[in-house]
């Protein structure tokens, strides 16, 4: 059950993973946000999101290869 519920976290934030990076590529591109953020700022959030699911693809890459080490 525990291989389960890890196989199940572990997809969760890949998917996760990807919509922080989809949602940076769109912040930055969309001229819709601009009434939130206006100038230079929809593209610090963007830049923002993308590092931040570069990160997170890190972690779960390295915890995917430390599960796979231990057994």
């Amino acid at each position: 059950m525990q291989q389960r519920s890890g196989g199940v976290l572990y997809y969760f934030t890949l998917s996760m993973t990807v919509v922080y990076a989809l949602m940076g590529i769109y912040v930055m591109l969309s001229d819709s946000i601009e009434v939130w953020l206006p100038d230079n700022k929809k593209y610090f959030l963007g830049v923002f999101l993308i590092l931040y699911a570069i990160y997170r693809a890190y972690r779960i890459v390295k915890l995917n290869k430390q599960m796979h080490d231990q057994g």
